[in-house]
This record gives C-alpha cells, structure tokens and sequence, in this order.
C-alpha cells in the first residue's frame, strides 16, 4: 500500500508544512531560503494580503528579484496557484501569466 502521509508525520508528509519548515530552517541559518527552493507566496487573504503586495513587485518587474534571477528557468512568467488551505491532490491548481486571472484565482481561495 502506497500514501502520501504518514501518521504523526504532518511536518514531513504535509507540502506546505515542508515548504514552511524548510524557510524557517533556512533563515535559522541566515541563508536565503529561496536559493534551495523555487520563490514561493502564501497568500491567505486575497488581494489585501501582505504577501499578495510582494508577489505584484516580483511580478512587474521579475528582472529585479533577485530570487528569479539566480533561478532564470523561474522567472518565466508562468505562476503556478494552488488555492485555499484545505484543498488537495491537485484540485483547483492553475497555471497562468495573466495578472487579471491570478488576482481572480487568489481572491477566491480566502
């Protein structure tokens, strides 16, 4: 039998859980995390969000992110968005390079 989650392993079979620890582990360290993984915004609450706010500067203006530019295959354009917290398995996940759409998709995911 084959899963993708183990019992009492939330921190290890959880993606966001992952993505989560591995930046804390990584500041911990003083080191950028986003040198070890593709740049990443968790955005809870749509538009007004903090993080939204970061990821429109990277997104207008990609060449001078830092991030992107030690990652060029990242700076594409392409964003992959994954809603809400509770959702799995793929469900829901787009891809797209459209603002308006992007905007559209965070929005619905509070």
């Amino acid at each position: 039998m084959t899963t993708n989650h183990q019992d009492n392993n939330f921190h290890l079979s959880n993606k966001k859980a992952i993505w989560y620890n591995m930046k804390v582990y990584y500041e911990s360290l003083g080191e950028n995390p986003f040198d070890y993984m593709p740049l990443t915004f968790h955005i809870k609450e749509g538009e007004t969000d903090r993080e939204f706010q970061k990821f429109l500067e990277v997104f207008k203006n990609p060449q001078a992110n830092e991030d992107l530019i030690k990652h060029p295959k990242y700076g594409t354009g392409m964003w992959i968005v994954k809603p809400g917290e509770n959702t799995n398995r793929g469900v829901g996940i787009q891809v797209s390079r459209d603002i308006n759409h992007i905007k559209s998709m965070v929005n619905q995911t509070q």
